[in-house]
């Protein structure tokens, strides 16, 4: 089983935390653990950085990557998917195994509630099949994929938010081979979100700061929330704010795994 973490260098700021975690909660990944960067790189003997500095966009850099790793099924994982709890090993194993067995395409492994339509048929089964009455059948969460699939699906055009349509579109077509844990189960892989839109959201901050880490928010600052006229207006002034610093500011070129005792990320 490969692990491939979607990431490009615009996000390099977060790799720090995002490897801490990642190795604090689960000491039992497979590794190498292969990084899609561009120009910098992280320097850890358990990450491989595949460096596409000839950024070809997203779902390029993605598919040159899927061609450069062995092995019939890969976890894919984004950036910032911040672990604050354990991951249940031998339950990704099954997992792994089970997607496996059934030549699936996709084990989305972040939990759904049951409004979201599985097909039950099999009621002793480790996994349920998405139904194609599911609004989404697949999304970019923690997911095992099997990578030849992954490949074929994307177009090398896409942007993320276009893959999420345009997969979820193709699994509605295919029909089978799309699966996800059950409603109800614990999330074997327990993350939060942090970033979106580019800026830290808060529950990525509380989420670093109850592991111990303080993200470097002069980089990349929360932004208020809501739709009001006020907060619009505040988060582009802070949006050019932060776009004017990271001029001003060295940026690094190589990074480097947090120790366990770490409070401070720096970019």
């Amino acid at each position: 089983m490969k692990v491939l973490v979607s990431s490009c260098d615009r996000y390099s700021d977060l790799w720090p935390a995002f490897f801490h975690l990642l190795f604090k909660h689960w000491p039992d990944c497979p590794t190498p653990v292969y990084l899609i960067g561009n120009r910098k790189t992280y320097q850890d003997p358990r990450v491989v950085t595949l460096s596409f500095p000839n950024d070809g966009g997203w779902a390029a850099n993605l598919r040159e990557s899927l061609l450069k790793i062995d092995g019939d099924y890969l976890v894919y994982l984004q950036d910032d998917y911040f672990f604050g709890a354990p991951v249940q090993h031998d339950r990704l194993v099954a997992l792994h195994d089970f997607v496996r067995d059934a030549g699936g395409s996709m084990l989305q492994l972040k939990s759904r509630d049951a409004a979201n339509s599985h097909e039950q048929t099999d009621s002793t089964a480790l996994a349920a099949h998405f139904a194609t009455s599911c609004k989404w059948m697949t999304t970019l969460q923690a997911a095992i994929w099997n990578r030849r699939h992954l490949h074929d699906i994307v177009a090398p055009e896409w942007s993320p938010w276009q893959a999420e349509s345009g997969i979820n579109v193709h699994a509605k077509k295919t029909g089978r081979g799309f699966y996800g844990i059950r409603p109800g189960q614990d999330a074997v892989f327990p993350y939060t979100e942090g970033v979106k839109g580019g800026y830290w959201m808060p529950a990525g901050v509380a989420l670093c700061r109850s592991q111990g880490i303080e993200p470097d928010l002069r980089t990349r600052p929360v932004l208020p929330q809501g739709k009001s006229l006020l907060k619009k207006l505040v988060r582009s002034v802070l949006k050019r704010k932060t776009e004017y610093l990271k001029k001003l500011r060295p940026s690094a070129t190589t990074y480097t795994v947090l120790p366990f005792d770490s409070k401070q990320i720096q970019s």
